[in-house]
């Protein structure tokens, strides 16, 4: 009872045992949002947009006895909340490290939501992934190409392709990613052949096929796919989207179904 009652009094979880209410100006109009304390995003009352609030570190995050702190129920909804929060911050990120370091290249900002947007669609139909380590590698698959392109253009010595471009790592350390984690979205975004037989691997590699083939399917549209394109892809569900001639069109659009 006494171990209980310390669990109760962190400050950690308190904010999320006992929540309230916080103001997050929106982004796009400035307007005061509220979102409350456990929740990770809240609609803005004046434009209507969507308003996610920073991800932050906590004890919960770090501490071995966070679990039986909050209970199971609590401590999921904290892990699906922390992972709202990460997935806003890692687009944001991605579209920022593209403007600082690439100039803004509209075209493979696209392509980068495109690659994260059918990794979504495939991640519905693969219970086995890891949908966080998915996204990032995802989000940050054209990153890491890009600066992969500029090392070798300068003849830098990060321009290896065995090494992770730096500014990938450097994004998820500073959104407190662990160091396995890292690891893994790097070898993702290397191409490293170790990882093929990996489902996390393998869905990042169709969603980057499917949105650098969207003009193609589009071309084709009247005839049955190539069997040499479809062998291509990794997953079956991917090979399907393809089939059915699911297009993302722009990012944001609802995607079209043939």
């Amino acid at each position: 009872m006494k171990r209980e009652t310390q669990f109760k009094r962190c400050p950690g979880s308190l904010v999320f045992m006992q929540p309230k209410p916080d103001t997050i100006p929106c982004v796009a109009c400035g307007a005061d949002t509220e979102i409350w304390s456990d929740e990770a995003e809240g609609k803005c009352p004046s434009c209507g947009a969507t308003v996610v609030r920073y991800a932050s570190q906590s004890c919960v995050d770090w501490c071995k006895h966070a679990k039986e702190c909050l209970g199971e129920d609590k401590y999921k909804k904290y892990g699906e909340m922390k992972a709202a929060m990460r997935k806003h911050a890692l687009a944001n990120a991605m579209t920022q490290a593209m403007t600082q370091h690439f100039g803004g290249d509209a075209a493979r900002i696209d392509r980068a939501k495109k690659i994260a947007g059918y990794a979504e669609l495939i991640l519905a139909e693969e219970p086995d992934a890891d949908p966080n380590v998915v996204f990032a590698a995802a989000v940050l698959l054209a990153v890491g190409e890009m600066a992969a392109q500029a090392d070798r253009a300068s003849g830098s010595a990060d321009a290896s392709k065995s090494e992770c471009p730096s500014v990938v790592p450097e994004i998820l350390r500073t959104l407190g990613y662990a160091d396995d984690f890292i690891a893994e979205v790097c070898g993702i975004v290397l191409d490293d052949s170790r990882l093929r037989d990996r489902i996390n691997f393998q869905i990042v590699h169709d969603a980057a096929l499917l949105a650098d083939s969207e003009e193609h399917r589009i071309r084709v549209a009247s005839v049955p796919l190539d069997d040499a394109f479809l062998a291509s892809f990794m997953t079956a569900g991917a090979r399907q989207f393809a089939e059915r001639r699911v297009l993302l069109g722009k990012p944001g659009d609802t995607p079209a179904r043939g």
